[in-house]
């Protein structure tokens, strides 16, 4: 996104919530996107985003009024297309391309916008999930492969965040140590996850001090990730009157006990996994 940012040709923006609507909740997200790069006149949007018509109108003429393409990374997209089986599945084979033209609205317009070339977009889902890409082939596409990051990524990033002296201080009295340390177990593996990376990184506020004593007391990198998920579990539970155990078995009911990876459930499964709490105890559906 920064290298995008600074890109004559593109201005991109970022969708990875889908809404609850398999219409109205990726329109909705993409409005609050572009609503985020719209250039500003006294405090205020040039352009008044509300509903799809003016959506489809300012990134119409957008690349015309502001010099620049507009960039649509859609993320998640396995996380859309699993919430909204019914309408992706036929006979347990994805739809074709001009079904999903003529039953939905959102991606019929992109698509019109895309084949103008007023438009670019970047799909993102799990490589177990990319068979649910070719429904969305709203054009010739180019094929990336996100891998993890390299062995010797993560020691230059942590000197590169605290290297002004206001992030850490005194950093000689055990971040040093540590950085060193974190480093070489997030690529024990020979390659780093980035969402573990950024669990690490939250959870290091957990610790009293910035040392590798410390950071071992408390468990080593598993001991933060576990800081993360529980701090994650407390403020789930505050705000929408969730017992922690009910939130632990919801969970725990997403993931497959074999191989560890997720699974997609239904709200039935979902209410019978959290026992005595309803769905809509959570403020709306789940998928």
């Amino acid at each position: 996104m920064p290298q995008l940012q600074m890109s004559s040709r593109w201005i991109a923006c970022y969708v990875d919530n889908w809404g609850a609507d398999w219409v109205e909740g990726p329109l909705e997200a993409t409005l609050d996107a572009i609503h985020k790069i719209l250039p500003r006149s006294d405090d205020k949007a040039v352009y008044s985003l509300t509903n799809a018509s003016s959506l489809f109108k300012v990134l119409g003429e957008f690349k015309t009024h502001f010099g620049r393409t507009p960039l649509i990374i859609f993320d998640q997209v396995d996380d859309y297309q699993s919430r909204h089986k019914k309408h992706f599945l036929l006979d347990n084979s994805f739809i074709q391309l001009s079904q999903l033209l003529s039953e939905n609205l959102f991606w019929r317009e992109l698509k019109e916008l895309l084949d103008q070339g007023r438009l670019g977009c970047i799909f993102g889902m799990r490589s177990d999930a990319a068979a649910g890409l070719e429904c969305l082939r709203l054009g010739q596409p180019r094929v990336y492969s996100l891998d993890r990051l390299p062995p010797g990524f993560v020691l230059p990033l942590l000197e590169q965040l605290t290297s002004s002296g206001s992030v850490i201080s005194h950093s000689d009295n055990g971040w040093t140590d540590l950085s060193r340390q974190l480093a070489a177990d997030l690529e024990r593996d020979g390659s780093v996850l980035p969402i573990q990376l950024r669990m690490a990184l939250r959870a290091l506020s957990a610790l009293p001090t910035l040392t590798v004593r410390e950071y071992r007391l408390h468990g080593g990198l598993l001991g933060l990730e576990v800081s993360h998920i529980q701090f994650q579990f407390r403020e789930t539970s505050r705000n929408f009157g969730v017992r922690e155990d009910d939130l632990r078995h919801l969970l725990m009911s997403m993931v497959s006990r074999d191989d560890k990876r997720s699974v997609t459930r239904s709200e039935n499964d979902l209410q019978k996994a959290c026992a005595g709490t309803s769905i809509e105890d959570w403020g709306g559906p789940l998928s």
